[in-house]
């Protein structure tokens, strides 16, 4: 019989968007999606943990910028922590608004059960169910780094004086 394997997939959850074009348009409507994106992701926590998935994929763009705020670290991290609470490994895989060099440095370290995939070159990690091996998962990463706050990135290059 052949082993079956279920997983939840999921990118661009952009945890933290603040929706500025719409804000200046209807600051109720903007306010009320930022509030849609933080539920959808949790839909997404509560059903993998619901329907037992064995693995979750998060590929790119978890926040909205490479310093998130420390509400939309905290909602990220317990869902993750939520996901191992239930024995539910996570594979990340970075995008271009991820802070991927500080990822592990700034406000919490990942926790155990997810894997981040470098972003230097793909990577791969493998899936085991009562240590058989059932699932290759394999992805690359966007190297992103995220700048202290007071430093000018910027300084040298531009016309400012």
């Amino acid at each position: 019989m052949t082993e079956s394997l279920t997983f939840l997939h999921t990118a661009d959850l952009h945890l933290g968007a603040p929706f500025r074009g719409l804000a200046k348009v209807s600051p109720a409507w903007a306010a009320r999606l930022v509030q849609a994106i933080a539920e959808a992701f949790d839909r997404v926590i509560d059903t993998a943990v619901s329907r037992k998935v064995d693995f979750v994929v998060i590929s790119g763009d978890v926040f909205d910028e490479s310093r998130a705020s420390y509400g939309d670290y905290l909602r990220f991290f317990e869902g993750m922590r939520t996901l191992g609470k239930a024995g539910i490994p996570v594979y990340l895989i970075t995008g271009n608004h991820d802070p991927y060099t500080s990822w592990q440095n700034d406000l919490f370290a990942l926790p155990d059960n997810a894997t981040m995939l470098p972003a230097s070159k793909p990577g791969f990690a493998l899936y085991r169910r009562e240590g058989e091996p059932l699932c290759l998962i394999g992805g690359r990463g966007f190297y992103s780094q995220a700048w202290p706050v007071d430093e000018d990135i910027a300084e040298g290059i531009t016309r400012r004086a």
